[in-house]
């Protein structure tokens, strides 16, 4: 129809179900950050809540009256980053999944540490942060194990 017409015509490809482990992996993380960032930009208070009941060493800083750094928080960084995951996934971008198990077992767990060490945030973010972004890693890195393991090289390189 209106593709053949136009001479930018958008090159269609179809998406398979048949993914690798850590292709799926990586979709199912981008949609939890999708979901996170829905839910922090629409309903920052709600989703203050919720991480609050999650906490048990100490209760969450409030967000106070303003709550756009915590909405932008959830719109672009959790927005973003969850795009971006579920682009990963969708493409088998190997390069991705391997980076993000690095970021989300070793960087993001280092950073929130020396955030608390420092006394610029509590140890109740890094009950909020660390858990989900580690065990996920670890997932990540379960899967491309077991791809490569299956024979599954995830990402297909050009001759």
């Amino acid at each position: 129809g209106l593709l053949r017409c136009t001479p930018l015509a958008v090159r269609h490809r179809t998406i398979s179900m048949a993914r690798s482990r850590a292709a799926w992996s990586s979709l199912g993380f981008g949609a939890y950050l999708l979901g996170l960032g829905a839910l922090v930009g629409v309903a920052p208070r709600h989703a203050h809540r919720l991480f609050s009941a999650l906490v048990l060493s100490a209760p969450l800083p409030p967000i106070g009256e303003s709550t756009l750094w915590f909405r932008l928080f959830g719109l672009f960084g959790c927005g973003y980053t969850g795009f971006w995951y579920v682009l990963a996934g969708l493409h088998e971008f190997e390069p991705m999944f391997r980076a993000s198990v690095a970021t989300r077992c070793l960087v993001l767990p280092c950073v929130h540490g020396a955030l608390v060490a420092s006394g610029l945030a509590t140890t109740a973010w890094l009950e909020v942060a660390i858990p989900t972004d580690f065990l996920t890693g670890l997932h990540m890195l379960r899967s491309l194990r077991a791809d490569r393991q299956l024979g599954h090289g995830v990402a297909k390189r050009a001759p």
